[in-house]
């Protein structure tokens, strides 16, 4: 006790020293204006409340509250080690954060506990907080979860993989998670699934959704583009893997880090701006300033100031390695922890005010949590400098509604659902309790049931009692998932004992939400009755509920100078779907832009289903009709493709929109769409690497051939990289070739080789057996050594009776080697941008791996050139079945 009680006296004593080291002299960019030591490495990235006070975790086990002048406010032990960084409310000022001791805590601004809820394993990620004050977290038990601002459980969402990365919010309240398998998760509000998407890799990486509402995540060796349909925009490859997760800029640039040690600028279009190299990996997100400078920590220790241009601007050295982001204060403060187990604070190169906030979030998604730390200065937090949240008003209960105008069949069951409306206090439901009289002359009640209800599959019982011509009803919660929306909380099923054409009614006799709120109010005030009846009317048949249309929710995609084809679906999946006789729509446009050519059933659920179509195009719109021969369909789905010629210039738009929507000659809802014109051509983009060390040797000078409805060619740079840009739709092949770069072939190849033939070699992996079989028949034997030996020595000009020199293996999504010699791509049709059409290199003959790039490309040499041409190699001579070899290192 008495040593650590002297600890803290010292590290009080450094906290003060430190300050008035920086009160001396007025400090500069880069200079180091605090540090507050702990007693363990800080990997977690600092956020900073609205008063100032900078909060962050330490694997000492305390999350700290740091003063603005370095000292300490407060700590809070866990029970294990902090990783996770704070995320803070800003109505309340609530902390949130995960710890390795499974839970997530909620902490006021005072550092007592708020609330704590736990996860079935460690929790490695930062908090989401919505708008709503729901929070999301992630777990290594492979969970997404969803809590509210009280710490009530809401619902959780089992992945395929354990998850590192954050979560964040897209603008229409759609939460996006990556996990291990490398697989993007888009879910919805309520828990359910929208899509997900393969990157092909671990996702450590948190994602930033854009304005745009394209994801953009980091996962092995990329940083991925995502459209918000979850299909793939784009791919930019690096050298290592992704943890940091990326920021954008104002002038839309994509700032991300990676672990082979460079700080990336990616334009929106996926293409590189610039990189800065670091002397290690790069961990840490980058914070961007009000100015443009880009702040990234690395695992050199250092954390780095670059100009907007890619230029180093200063550095500050830690005394260990930077895992995390740094996070920039109003004044321009960067706070960034170290492995040093201390929390610094350095100069900055320029203040912020709430207009640069403005501008810098224009480029994210209009949601509470766009990205990790919320904002470009990583704060955790919304920005709301100078403004006092209001107090809450009294809370207004909800309403409780009985359907009403259900229509039922006589003799057949009918359902009735109980319906809680208003809750826009997002009351968690504890209890209802209702009675509600009925005709038994009428109805005949038989049970009430959550059953496809707001609560089915929650942690809610019902109970029900039937009493002459009252019914009860009582609702109650568990423990596990408490329900705050709006919704059918029950369904009371009756048999319907009435005539068609009766009408009967349904009434509350009471009605009581939470115990404490009568919603029937005094009898003298129908003002207060928030409980609604509802009525029941007896039919022959059901009636249909009418069909709708839609065209496409996203923007299409219009080639200039091709052909564009929007989808028309007809959604009809009421409880009685409606038989289909006709379709009659008008679709407006900008005939600058299309041009309307007609429209057809081809691909669509009346294709060969005695349905006829006619169309006829105007100036400026489209009309349509589709009609029944025959027997009448009532499904649902793709009913036609609406064709038009693309008349307008590159990035022009025209909307979509239903003049007329029609079915069955009765007017219907009707979704219309949007689209802008884009070049109507393509890129085709990759890099080609040796086999032997893929991530240090790029090879260059690889001609790129392609050949179909057109004829192209470029070649590798020194990067390895290519790029085929201005490539029209159509059929092509693309084949590498290289006819230079030929050494790296010695007689410890010819000697493994021989051995391998001879049974005393079993080592080589699937790319040196290709390179073993120099003379392409598919077998490794002593001919393939021979020849090489002859060949070394220069007497023979080639290693087979092709002339080929190199293999190149394509290498698909997941970086697996295709085991063939086909050296080529088919694109049948190229009807979009190709990324990383990557290649694995093999020199022919070179087992042992040891090519590499020359100065100046060796070119293939005549025999004469060879046998007088400086080749450091010792000759050598193979005998087919001869065992007694040289071998090599």
């Amino acid at each position: 006790m008495i040593l650590r009680h002297k600890f803290e006296i010292l590290k009080l004593f450094l906290a003060v020293l430190f300050m008035v080291a920086a009160s001396d002299v007025s400090a500069a960019p880069s200079d180091r204006l605090w540090r507050y030591l702990t007693d363990g490495s800080i990997q977690s990235s600092p956020a900073i409340g609205a008063d100032g006070v900078i909060y962050a975790g330490s694997c000492d086990n305390f999350l700290y509250a740091v003063n603005p002048d370095g000292t300490l406010r407060w700590r809070y032990e866990t029970d294990d080690r902090i990783y996770s960084s704070p995320s803070i409310s800003a109505e309340d000022g609530t902390i949130y954060f995960g710890a390795w001791d499974n839970y997530l805590y909620a902490l006021n601004n005072d550092g007592t506990l708020r609330w704590r809820y736990p996860a079935e394993d460690k929790i490695y990620s930062s908090p989401a907080l919505g708008s709503d004050g729901v929070v999301y977290m992630t777990s290594y038990d492979k969970h997404l979860y969803a809590i509210d601002a009280d710490g009530i459980f809401k619902w959780r969402y089992l992945t395929d993989g354990w998850i590192a990365s954050s979560p964040v919010i897209g603008a229409d309240g759609t939460i996006y998670v990556g996990t291990s398998t490398g697989r993007l998760y888009a879910i919805n509000p309520d828990g359910t699934l929208l899509w997900n998407y393969m990157t092909g890799s671990y996702i450590i990486s948190t994602p930033a959704v854009g304005a745009d509402g394209v994801i953009y995540v980091g996962n092995l060796n990329a940083l991925n583009a995502v459209n918000s349909n979850g299909t793939r925009r784009w791919t930019y490859p690096t050298d290592g893997w992704i943890f940091s997760s990326p920021a954008i800029g104002t002038d839309g640039i994509i700032y991300v880090g990676s672990c082979d040690g460079y700080l990336y600028a990616i334009n929106p279009g996926g293409n590189l701006r610039w990189r800065f190299k670091t002397d290690s990996a790069i961990w840490a997100s980058p914070a961007l300033s009000a100015d443009g400078t880009v702040y990234v920590g690395s695992w050199d220790g250092s954390v780095y100031a670059v100009y907007s241009a890619g230029i180093l601007k200063w550095k500050y050295e830690t005394e260990n390695e930077v895992w995390s982001s740094p996070a920039i204060g109003t004044e321009g403060t960067i706070y960034v922890g170290s492995h040093d187990r201390s929390l610094h604070a350095i100069e900055g190169d320029s203040p912020r005010t709430e207009g640069d906030y403005a501008d810098a979030m224009a480029l994210y998604a209009d949601s509470p949590w766009p990205r990790f730390g919320q904002n470009n200065w990583n704060l955790h937090r919304n920005l709301k400098e100078g403004e006092t949240p209001e107090p809450d008003p009294e809370p207004v209960p909800p309403s409780l509604e009985l359907e009403s105008g259900v229509e039922a069949i006589p003799d057949e069951t009918v359902s009735v659902g109980l319906i809680l409306k208003n809750n826009e206090e997002k009351t968690v439901v504890e209890n209802i309790d209702v009675e509600i009289t009925y005709d038994k002359e009428k109805l005949n009640p038989l049970e009430a049931t959550l059953t496809n209800g707001a609560l089915d599959g929650g942690d809610y019982e019902i109970s029900y009692q039937n009493d002459d011509e009252t019914i009860a009803v009582t609702i109650n919660m568990g423990t596990d998932y408490l329900f705050k929306g709006n919704g059918v909380l029950a369904y009371l099923d009756f048999v319907a004992l009435g005539d068609v054409g009766d009408t009967t009614d349904l009434t509350f006799a009471k009605a009581v939400f939470n115990t404490e709120y009568d919603l029937l109010g005094e009898p003298d005030d129908p003002a207060d009755d928030l409980a609604n009846n509802g009525s029941v009317t007896f039919v022959n048949t059901q009636v249909p509920v009418p069909p709708s249309l839609e065209l496409p929710s996203d923007v299409q995609q219009a080639f200039s100078g091709g052909t564009l084809s929007i989808p028309l679906t007809l959604v009809n999946t009421g409880t009685i779907p409606t038989p289909v006789e006709g379709v009659d729509v008008e679709i407006g446009f900008d005939n600058e832009v299309l041009n309307a050519a007609g429209a057809m059933l081809t691909g669509g659920i009346f294709e060969n289903e005695n349905y006829g179509i006619v169309s006829q195009s105007k100036e400026g719109s489209l009309e349509v009709t589709i009609y029944a021969k025959d027997e009448l369909l009532t499904g649902s789905g793709l009913i036609a493709y609406l064709e038009f010629d693309v008349v307008g210039n590159i990035d022009d738009t025209t909307d979509l929109t239903f003049i007329e929507a029609r079915a069955n000659k009765i007017d219907v809802s009707a979704t219309s769409t949007s689209a802008r014109v884009v070049k109507n051509v393509f890129e085709i983009s990759g890099n080609i690497v040796y086999y032997s060390d893929p991530t240090l040797t790029p090879v260059r000078n690889v001609q790129m051939t392609i050949e179909g409805d057109g004829t192209y060619s470029v070649a590798t740079d020194e990067t390895g990289s290519y790029l085929f840009s201005d490539i029209p739709p159509g059929n092509y092949v693309s084949t590498p070739s290289k006819n230079d770069d030929l050494g790296g072939l010695t007689a410890t190849d010819v000697s493994r080789i021989e051995r391998y033939a001879s049974g005393l070699f079993l080592g080589f992996d699937d790319y040196q057996m290709i390179a073993a079989d120099v003379t392409r028949n598919g077998e490794v034997d002593a001919t393939d050594a021979s020849r090489l030996s002859r060949y070394i020595e220069g007497e023979i000009d080639s290693l087979n009776s092709e002339g080929i020199e190199w293999v190149f293996i394509p290498v698909d999504s997941d970086n697996v080697p295709l085991n063939t010699y086909a050296s080529d791509r088919e694109y049948s049709p190229l009807n979009s941008n190709r990324e990383n059409e990557n290649f694995i290199a093999i020199r022919l003959g070179d087992v042992t791996g040891e090519w590499t790039p020359t100065e100046e490309p060796i070119r293939k040499r005549t025999l004469q050139e060879k046998r007088s041409g400086p080749w450091s190699v010792v000759p050598w001579s193979v005998v087919r079945g001869q065992r007694s070899v040289v071998s090599g290192p």
